[in-house]
């Protein structure tokens, strides 16, 4: 479920109409065990730009609720195996031209080949925590890069 209920009274500024909303993404009788952090407008400037209709700010906590609850019920996990479509071909321990596939996982993986000649495949992804989505500024992004770089360097 999605959560938007309105958490103050809605005010008016020279932005316009402002309203702040929960963003929350939960599965009914399941909280989420972290809140939203604090969230601000952009500075107002002198350019304002008068053609926009709506302007909205979203914080990392909406994609972040949903991951976790996506995780908790498992939303994530994935099973590949010979019946997938565009994978079934590459998931067998042997193969060649006849089986319609270039290369399979064998060739990844020659002592699986060699312990399991012409046998499917199946690999199962999970999540082993809730991934987390970090939202920062153009400038912290931009910090880290030149930190990574320099650092590299040396």
């Amino acid at each position: 479920m999605l959560d938007y209920s309105i958490l103050t009274t809605p005010s008016l500024s020279v932005r316009g109409i402002e309203l702040e909303t929960s963003g929350e993404v939960y599965q009914k009788n399941h909280s989420t065990p972290f809140g939203a952090g604090p969230i601000f407008f952009p500075p107002l400037t002198t350019n304002i730009n008068n053609q926009q209709m709506l302007q909205i700010v979203v914080s990392d906590y909406v994609p972040n609720s949903l991951m976790f609850h996506g995780h908790r019920i498992k939303l994530f996990d994935t099973r590949i195996d010979w019946t997938t479509p565009q994978f079934g071909p590459v998931m067998r321990t042997t193969c060649d031209l006849s089986t319609g596939s270039l290369f399979c996982i064998g060739d990844l993986f020659p002592a699986l080949r060699e312990m399991l000649p012409d046998r499917n495949l199946a690999f199962v992804f999970t999540t082993l925590r809730a991934p987390a989505v970090i939202v920062q500024s153009e400038e912290k992004g931009r910090h880290f890069r030149q930190f990574v770089t320099r650092r590299n360097a040396h």
